[in-house]
């Protein structure tokens, strides 16, 4: 796999959750390039919040997909 990271490591945690799941992700990430610590960092903490939010999204449509088959 190729692109502008040094170091992308990640992991997904899902548990229960008394109204139902709570989804985790932590990442370890060092882009392949010199960034502002301070911009670089905000930068890259909105873009994998971005990410993130689009894989929460595809969840909860998949969800109501499946509850409208039912």
């Amino acid at each position: 796999v190729r692109g502008n990271m040094k170091v992308l490591r990640g992991e997904w945690r899902i548990e229960r959750a008394e109204s139902g799941i709570r989804l985790f992700y932590e990442a370890q990430l060092e882009p392949n390039f010199w960034v502002p610590p301070i911009i670089g960092n905000t930068l890259i903490r909105r873009g994998v919040s971005h990410q993130v939010e689009g894989v929460v999204q595809e969840i909860l449509a998949r969800q109501a997909a499946a509850r409208n088959r039912q």
